[in-house]
């Protein structure tokens, strides 16, 4: 296991501190934008643009993500239990790499079926949209890869673990969610719902009619993927806990770092000695 430096002198907590502020820095400007100056998604009535927002998923992961965020910071140097937990980092990290991975599908579906796709948007909530959906949810993935590896995992244990039953649950509630938003807007004549393959009532449903055959197809697909998911964050922090213990014993990448800084440093020296040496011998020729 790791152990932590206290917060203001680990480069860790810095990187934590940064993505927090970013994060929930884009997200409030893209409700301004969304619910008080531009209207995104709803020109009137002007207040259902909150409601609209806070129904993608995506938006509920950046919530869920920036407060265990400030919670990790606040707690770094305490007990790693419950949201601080690596357990429930996985869970963090599952749930924004499928917000990463649909946004790309989503965006490249719309661009390849939709011509003039980029032009029902605005400037600001396309560099919001890129910031929560894609910038944030990158650098969450490549802090995972820097922090993670610092003890081996089971392959068989894990599904005796609760964390990996959190991943799966909420996806399941937010599935359920849409569905019954869904139907309260269908008794007013809306067809509102938050993604399209999310909209339970239409004529094809891939599956003949069957609502309920549709959302057992959408929980074998979502369970398969966050499953997949999670074994491949075993897979990635074994193969780190393997690199570490082979070839960086200390298991701190910040002392690899300076290990090379240093390096560099001394190979700076000796080239300035070797040139400072042959300017010396001409000079003696001289």
């Amino acid at each position: 296991m790791r152990t932590k430096k206290i917060y203001y002198k680990d480069v860790e907590w810095y990187s934590y501190l940064i993505l927090a502020i970013f994060f929930s820095s884009m997200l409030i400007w893209g409700v301004y934008e969304c619910c008080f100056k531009e209207y995104w998604y709803n020109q009137y009535p002007k207040y259902r643009n909150f409601e609209s927002l806070m129904s993608f998923m995506s938006v509920q992961v950046n919530i869920m993500t920036i407060v265990w965020l400030y919670f990790l910071i606040i707690c770094f140097n305490k007990k790693q239990i419950g949201v601080t937990s690596e357990g429930f980092k996985t869970c963090i990290i599952n749930w924004n790499l499928i917000v990463f991975i649909v946004f790309w599908i989503g965006i490249i579906y719309s661009l390849v079926t939709e011509s003039d796709f980029l032009k029902s948007y605005t400037t600001n909530q396309i560099a919001c949209t890129v910031a929560t959906h894609f910038i944030c949810p990158l650098y969450l993935i490549i802090l995972f890869v820097f922090t993670t590896g610092y003890s081996k995992l089971s392959y068989i244990n894990w599904i005796k673990e609760r964390y990996i039953y959190i991943s799966l649950a909420y996806p399941f509630l937010y599935m359920i969610y849409s569905y019954i938003r869904g139907l309260l807007f269908l008794q007013d004549g809306i067809s509102e719902w938050p993604y399209e393959f999310l909209e339970f009532e239409k004529d094809n449903l891939l599956v003949g009619n069957s609502v309920f055959g549709y959302m057992m197809l959408v929980i074998v697909v979502f369970a398969t993927w966050i499953i997949s998911q999670h074994l491949i964050m075993i897979c990635t922090n074994n193969l780190i806990f393997f690199i570490r213990e082979k070839y960086f014993k200390d298991a701190n990448w910040k002392n690899i770092f300076n290990k090379i800084t240093y390096k560099n440093k001394n190979q700076k020296i000796n080239t300035k000695n070797i040139k400072k040496e042959s300017k010396d011998k001409e000079e003696i020729k001289k």
